[in-house]
């Protein structure tokens, strides 16, 4: 563990020395569980990303789900997203771009001492928007092409919770690989950095508040360093017995 904290700091130091472009950035998001019996659950997440401090809107997410709780160390997801990307930043994209993608991952869970331990571990299949030029060089809007590629990503979580309170706090690293046709992971191209706070308003409604260090390798070689506040909503609608 503590090796990993190291190369994990060493990481973000390095990742901020090559940054090009630094994007202040709130983001927010609800994300609401529905089970359907002890075994199987529904989940919907709804993000609105905003940068240049909170002026501009920079991403809108819509990620819905289903999963199954094989036992309390293990549950399989499977779901959809779409994304909609805006221009920003100091490189922006030349028209807004969509993405949908489809994807499975297994979460798995386990104690550290007097802290969970969580493991997400996701394969996402990716078809993204890009523009098509024309031939006199203007953008063709209405006529988008479409890219398709796949992403691994690696989320590393840690959440302490006070006995007997309602607050805890948890952190957590993410890592976003590229991966070859054989679905074999490649190139880091994102790593986002998160601690926070969270607060159980009861047995249904938790709200999560905290900093997240953004790092993004962009598909023209530059760099981001994106710093932003991240508040989420977290509801819980437990199955009828």
């Amino acid at each position: 563990m503590r090796k990993t904290l190291v190369f994990l700091l060493v990481f973000c130091a390095s990742t901020g020395l090559r940054a090009q472009d630094v994007n202040p950035s709130v983001w927010t998001l609800y994300n609401g569980r529905y089970d359907l019996n002890e075994r199987w659950f529904l989940n919907s997440e709804l993000h609105f990303r905003f940068t240049d401090g909170a002026l501009t809107f920079q991403q809108f997410l819509f990620r819905p789900q289903v999963s199954y709780v094989l036992n309390p160390n293990f549950t399989f997801s499977g779901g959809y997203t779409y994304i909609h990307t805006y221009p920003y930043g100091e490189y922006p994209l030349p028209n807004d771009i969509g993405e949908n993608n489809i994807w499975e991952e297994v979460m798995i869970h386990h104690p550290l001492g007097s802290l969970k331990m969580s493991h997400r571990i996701r394969m996402e299949h990716r078809w993204i928007e890009h523009p098509v030029v024309s031939g006199t060089g203007s953008i063709d809007g209405s006529n988008p092409g479409y890219s398709f590629g796949n992403r691994f990503r690696y989320r590393l979580i840690l959440e302490y919770r006070w006995k007997d309170s309602p607050w805890a706090v948890m952190a957590y690293d993410e890592l976003f690989f590229s991966t070859n046709e054989y679905l074999v992971p490649q190139g880091l191209n994102q790593n986002w950095l998160y601690l926070s706070a969270k607060y159980n308003l009861n047995d249904r409604w938790v709200i999560q508040t905290g900093w997240q260090q953004q790092y993004l390798e962009l598909a023209n070689g530059t760099t981001q360093q994106n710093p932003t506040w991240l508040t989420a909503v977290h509801y819980h609608l437990p199955a009828r017995p």
